[in-house]
């Protein structure tokens, strides 16, 4: 049995599977699961959405356009301008002169509203037969310029002493507006706000 025993030992010991302690061979084709080119798993990052806004982005405001600068005191000298030579247009007698310093459609003419030039004229051509002498003063002017720019009031007195056919006397406080019309100051409106006496 000993004898047995000892020879089915020496057969296993020549003929079974051996334990080997060399390592494997670094040219194994098996791939290593620790080792493997599979690339790394990123955390997707949330991008922006076509409608965000920005925080810091600035909200557009409207400025509204000033307006222009009004110089006041040329307005006066250019207006003044007028008025005297208005007035030195009618003391002369000068019909055409005249005319040529009023609108051609006025807002008011005396007691008459919407007066054409046309009217105008017939007035003054009849004053210019009457009176072969023609003399006026004014005073106390004060000439007021509207907010735009384009609008000119004057009121002031009045004093004349006219004398021919007829003769007429008398002062009050009268009132001229001047509009711009095509760059020239033109009287829209002529009539007398106070009479201080006449006759």
């Amino acid at each position: 049995g000993i004898a047995g025993l000892v020879g089915y030992l020496i057969y296993f010991r020549s003929n079974g599977p051996g334990i080997s302690n060399a390592e494997p061979s670094k040219n194994s084709s098996t791939p290593n699961i620790y080792t493997s080119n599979v690339p790394p798993t990123t955390t997707p990052v949330p991008s922006p959405t076509a409608n965000a806004v920005a925080t810091n982005a600035s909200t557009p405001v409207s400025i509204a356009t000033p307006p222009p600068q009004i110089d006041v005191s040329a307005i006066r000298s250019e207006v003044l301008k007028e008025i005297y030579g208005s007035k030195s247009a009618r003391d002369s007698r000068d019909l055409s002169s005249c005319l040529s310093y009023y609108a051609e459609t006025l807002d008011r003419y005396y007691t008459k509203r919407g007066m054409s030039r046309a009217g105008v004229r017939a007035d003054k051509a009849r004053h210019f037969s009457n009176y072969t002498s023609m003399q006026s003063d004014y005073s106390n002017m004060n000439v007021a310029v509207g907010p735009d720019g384009q609008t000119v009031t004057a009121v002031f007195d009045k004093e004349w002493n006219f004398s021919g056919v007829k003769t007429s006397s008398g002062k009050v406080q009268s009132q001229l507006i001047f509009k711009r019309i095509n760059g020239r100051w033109l009287i829209t409106t002529e009539r007398d706000l106070k009479v201080y006496y006449a006759r």
